[in-house]
């Protein structure tokens, strides 16, 4: 009997845990279902890549050395992962879409409930996950699986605010989740970068040397001890010098600013109309600036030191992620997925205080204050609604069915093909390997990167292993074997491989070239 009441707690507190798995599941599967495979059959460009090259993988090869590409290592992880638990299926990356997502749900939901309610935490949750689809996409990409990582950073840091005890090991956590986030998208490490400069503004202004030289330690030894563990494993498979060469050289002329000013492209980062109509950028935004009043007009007294640390970190966040996502030349909708955790967080802050804020002067004013929130989230849902009519009704595949007939016709399983024009899906969906590591071609037409070496090499990887079929998909940026750099050898090597193959009717404006009998 006397136990009963520790039980009954410990019922409802497994309840209470039970019903957020479910919430945070049910509604990243309201998100992600429209985006599966039932859906969308064959992958998107910058997805195949990542199918391909996790399969590749699960084959024995490994990234970089034997697949070009330029992002760093974990998302080729993942994907393989994925492929390894569904039988190198597609549907297995997209559950693991899903776990990732759900999991996300769950920490920013931990966080909204702590500082803002219940009611707060399941309306900006449902703002937030609802407003993912316009610059998610078909997902698959790598800021995708950054979002966990972030959120969970963010939660750790609010726990290592409350919690003074334990400074090294508590951020030391934080900094292996930021090398995670660096090795899976270089320029996602924006709360990260917020949390050391808290850490430097926190020492000037409370002298606090000691305690915060063992929290920035901690911040940046576990960060450091996962990049470098990575760089001793590729340097042990015989491949850091390709890794380093794609993952970072690469990178670096890539976001070279070429014909727009970086002022114009951090214009785009600030400017909401990037993202079109989405509610969680207008209500974080909002949310930013109610968190910036409530900021300068803290306290010392307060019992929300910590939420004002959190509001500081959030606000720095913030201008980190507008600075990295515009630091290319270009920029695409997903690159914005960064900001979805401290957005969420300030869009919380936001709901928060307009539940508190008295402008209803009349009988049972909660009820019409809950109903405006309700009212604010409801509104915000008309992302999510459009994604589920375009899957319901025009589903876009950006891939050749008929060309990926043809290749399953006339090839075998082990026979090499070669897609030129950066339709690295059509391999990953027939599961016919590339005969080079230059599975997609960009890399040897980017000016300043790519090399008389390396075009070499594509061909002599193609003559000593001719593809069983040349696809040429007649993209007008990728010219049919037209390359950054000119030879005469060049030349010669392109005039002997394509005189092992015979050109046979176009499929759909795609020009096709069967390896000639005469030529095995």
């Amino acid at each position: 009997m006397d136990n009963q009441p520790g039980q009954h707690k410990k019922a409802i507190s497994q309840l209470n845990f039970l019903t957020r798995l479910v919430f945070s599941f049910v509604t990243s599967l309201a998100v992600l279902w429209p985006t599966s495979p039932w859906y969308y059959p064959f992958p998107t460009r910058d997805s195949g890549v990542f199918l391909y090259t996790g399969w590749r993988i699960l084959n024995g090869e490994i990234p970089y050395l034997q697949v070009w590409d330029h992002k760093p290592p974990l998302v080729y992880l993942i994907n393989a992962i994925g492929l390894g638990l569904s039988g190198e299926s597609f549907w297995g990356v997209w559950l693991v879409r899903l776990f990732c997502l759900a999991f996300a749900v769950y920490i920013l939901f931990l966080l909204l409930e702590k500082y803002f309610g219940t009611l707060v935490a399941i309306l900006t949750s449902i703002v937030w996950v609802s407003n993912l689809p316009p610059i998610l996409g078909q997902g698959n990409f790598t800021t995708e699986y950054t979002i966990p990582l972030q959120a969970l950073a963010l939660f750790l840091v609010a726990l290592a605010f409350e919690k003074r005890d334990k400074p090294f090991p508590r951020y030391f956590m934080i900094g292996i989740l930021g090398g995670l986030a660096f090795l899976t998208k270089q320029t996602s490490i924006g709360i990260w970068l917020a949390i050391g400069l808290f850490l430097i503004i926190d020492t000037v202004t409370k002298k606090k040397f000691k305690s915060n030289f063992l929290r920035f330690s901690g911040l940046a030894a576990g960060s450091l001890l996962v990049i470098a563990l990575t760089f001793v494993g590729f340097n042990l498979l015989k491949a850091l010098p390709e890794f380093w060469d794609q993952a970072f050289s690469f990178n670096f002329a890539y976001v070279s600013p070429g014909e727009t000013s970086f002022f114009n492209r951090l214009f785009q980062a600030i400017n909401p109309a990037e993202l079109g109509s989405i509610a969680l950028y207008y209500l974080g935004g909002f949310g930013a600036i109610t968190g910036i009043f409530i900021y300068l007009n803290r306290s010392k007294q307060s019992k929300l030191a910590t939420l004002h640390g959190l509001i500081l970190v959030g606000l720095l966040d913030l201008l980190f992620e507008s600075l990295l996502t515009n630091l290319a030349y270009d920029t695409f909708e997903h690159y914005y997925l960064t900001f979805i955790p401290i957005l969420t967080f300030f869009c919380g802050l936001l709901l928060s205080q307009l539940s508190e804020f008295k402008i209803w002067d009349v009988k049972n004013k909660k009820v019409h204050q809950r109903a405006f929130l309700i009212l604010i989230t409801l509104f915000s849902i008309f992302p999510l609604i459009n994604t589920w009519k375009t899957s319901l009704t025009k589903p876009d595949y950006h891939v050749n069915e008929m060309v990926i007939k043809y290749v399953l016709d006339q090839t075998e399983p082990d026979d090499p093909i070669l897609i030129w024009g950066a339709e690295t899906t059509i391999n990953f969906y027939t599961k016919r390997a590339a005969p080079t590591r230059y599975v997609y071609q960009y890399p040897l037409l980017v000016l300043g990167y790519a090399t008389q070496q390396k075009v070499l090499e594509f061909f002599d990887d193609l003559l000593e292993n001719p593809p069983e079929i040349l696809v040429d998909s007649n993209r007008s940026d990728m010219p049919f074997f037209v390359f950054a750099v000119e030879s005469e050898l060049i030349e010669e090597k392109k005039h002997a491989l394509l005189s092992l193959y015979t050109q046979v009717p176009d499929i759909d404006g795609w020009k096709i070239y069967q390896l000639s009998s005469s030529n095995p």
